[in-house]
């Protein structure tokens, strides 16, 4: 598939960089990183301990590119 990540890199297929990926608590607005709340034994904000969370959508890039097709 062409958007999986590569073992050792930090890059995905075509050039594109590897964002990091957040989380944000609906109850205290505050933001985790995906691998925080991997590394606690079950998905609880560290400030306020609410279960429930959000996806932060990635930020639009800075330029269109353009993909020919083949």
């Amino acid at each position: 598939m062409a958007y999986e990540y590569e073992e050792e890199g930090e890059t995905l297929y075509y050039g594109i960089k590897r964002r990091p990926v957040y989380y944000v608590c609906m109850r205290c607005g505050f933001r985790v990183l995906k691998e925080e709340l991997e590394s606690m034994p079950s998905y609880m904000c560290p400030r306020c301990g609410y279960r429930i969370f959000m996806k932060v959508r990635a930020p639009p890039s800075l330029y269109l590119r353009r993909v020919y097709a083949i």
